[in-house]
């Protein structure tokens, strides 16, 4: 093989490498929080109005905070930093 024909194979291995490691889907730990996979959240189908504790209606029941949220405060900001409201 070519030096230049190596250089290409070895260019084109490295880039394939970085595309895999951007576009994983594990989870992140930040100071001992894991995150959310880089999945698109749920969105909220539900007005805001009113409501400044996600937990009161999230804390059990059908739409529970799942397990990878252990650790994060409750508050809409916090909640709102990822998750948007439908028409937003």
């Amino acid at each position: 093989m070519t030096k230049s024909v190596t250089f290409a194979l070895m260019t084109l291995f490295i880039w394939t490498l970085l595309l895999i490691a951007c576009t994983s889907s594990a989870p992140i730990q930040q100071n001992g929080i894991k995150a959310a996979p880089t999945s698109t959240p749920p969105a909220i189908p539900h007005s805001l109005g009113g409501r400044s504790n996600c937990l009161r209606c999230h804390a059990t029941g059908d739409k529970v905070v799942p397990d990878n949220h252990a650790g994060r405060t409750n508050t809409n900001w916090a909640c709102l930093s990822c998750h948007k409201q439908v028409g937003q």
